[in-house]
């Protein structure tokens, strides 16, 4: 496998930079999911409100 990417001139992030967009991958999709719960909490609060 290694061999194939040298051969192909290619190089490997370092692990620094894996771990950074790891981290940063992360965390936006965290947010993400608490910006997507509370839009969907609010949502299914006025709906049981408002009938």
């Amino acid at each position: 496998m290694l061999r194939k990417i040298r051969g192909l001139g290619l190089t490997l992030p370092s692990r620094k930079e894996v771990a950074t967009g790891a981290t940063v991958t992360a965390a936006v999709m965290l947010a993400g999911g608490a910006f997507l719960f509370i839009i969907d909490t609010a949502g299914m609060y006025l709906f049981a409100v408002g009938g």
